[in-house]
């Protein structure tokens, strides 16, 4: 017997930002508290005339450098706390990217649960109060956030990745609008997209997959191979934009279902001790593990490509090709090719590898400590 958990309730299109009031209202939401990233309200027109046009309840922007912190979400929390309104709030609106729809998640767990502190919620507690609702719009085509109960932060003092995890925080609503992605800059949309690379790859080939969600990780693919190079090209439109959204989507409602796998377990070490973006990070990996697994026999990625005029092994091929080009251009515009080579593959790496080991187990052919250390 086969399960599938898809807990989701999207509405998609261009200015579909302006349906959120009607939502609210409609649901009887009347202290809304809005969580926007600072940087996009900054440099997109569109979503602040939005902010400045609407009135809501409580307002506050997110500004942090890099991915949120449980150091950073006991500072807010703490701030939000000493506010007079904050008992009112009903509902949490967030605008952003990944970062700030799950710092997001993560206000809306501490506010439900004020003698908790961020790092006792850490990994999947138990024992908690629900949070409030958080409505998502994510502001990229990459992390997927919009569809899931997971939330990601960082632990600054040990270096280490963790995550705030109750299923109680699935957002109650995304809006994917394209204007809010168009315009941004080559570098944030690539960071995005390639995240969205490595959710699909990663979900489809764990031992955790199933049927159903290998046809969510295919949608995914197929949308983001028949788009991707417009972005590149720089000859896209609102349509496309879109349909990158929605492989953003899709490939998390599979991994969702599946796992996550050694690119992305991989990519926490880039990200705590680099600070490196995590999407950028798992693309280093992402065609290094494939291609480790494509050499020790396994053609799976073959079925992500609807041609059976060929062998499975030939489409596998394929896969493996497009993965290269698409990461060798983003390690281009990224310049990672300069990062990658001052990286310190030391005694912290050898620890951090011997700590994701049950990762190991969700990737479908056998990989040691030793094939992982000798890609690299």
């Amino acid at each position: 017997m086969q399960n599938l958990k898809l807990n989701f309730n999207i509405i998609s299109g261009k200015k579909e930002l302006h349906k959120l009031k009607n939502y609210l209202n409609d649901n009887n939401f009347k202290n809304v508290f809005l969580i926007y990233d600072n940087n996009l309200y900054l440099n997109n027109k569109y979503l602040s005339n939005f902010v400045d046009k609407h009135q809501f309840y409580l307002k506050d922007e997110y500004s942090y450098h890099f991915e949120p912190s449980y150091e950073l979400l006991s500072k807010k929390i703490n701030y939000y706390k000493s506010l007079k309104k904050i008992k009112k709030i009903d509902v949490i609106v967030a605008i952003g990217g990944g970062s700030t729809i799950d710092f997001a998640k993560g206000i809306a767990l501490l506010l439900k649960n004020p003698n908790k502190s961020p790092l006792s919620l850490r990994g999947f507690p138990k024992n908690y109060i629900n949070p409030l609702p958080v409505i998502a719009i994510p502001s990229t085509c990459g992390t997927g956030s919009e569809v899931a109960f997971n939330a990601s932060f960082i632990d600054e003092k040990n270096k280490s990745k963790l995550g705030i995890n109750v299923q109680e925080n699935y957002p109650i609503l995304a809006i994917l609008d394209p204007l809010l992605i168009k315009g941004s800059p080559k570098k944030v949309i690539y960071s995005g997209t390639i995240d969205t690379l490595v959710h699909t790859l990663e979900g489809f080939i764990s031992v955790k997959s199933s049927t159903h969600s290998r046809l969510l990780s295919k949608k995914a693919f197929k949308l983001f191979h028949s788009n991707i190079f417009k972005i590149i090209n720089n000859k896209y439109d609102e349509d496309d934009l879109i349909n990158l959204q929605w492989s953003s989507s899709y490939a998390m409602m599979g991994m969702s279902n599946s796992s996550h796998g050694l690119s992305g377990a991989l990519s926490y070490y880039l990200g705590t001790h680099y600070h490196l973006n995590h999407g950028i990070a798992g693309a280093i990996f992402l065609h290094k593990i494939n291609f480790l697994n494509h050499s020790k026999g396994y053609y799976d990625l073959g079925y992500l490509i609807d041609n059976n005029k060929i062998s499975i092994k030939n489409r596998s091929q394929q896969v493996l090709d497009f993965i290269e080009k698409i990461i060798s251009i983003y390690l281009q515009e990224f310049q990672l090719k300069e990062i990658y080579s001052l990286l310190k593959f030391d005694k912290n790496l050898n620890l951090f590898i011997d700590s994701i080991k049950p990762v190991f187990a969700l990737n479908p052919i056998k990989l040691t400590k030793k094939d992982i250390l000798s890609t690299l």
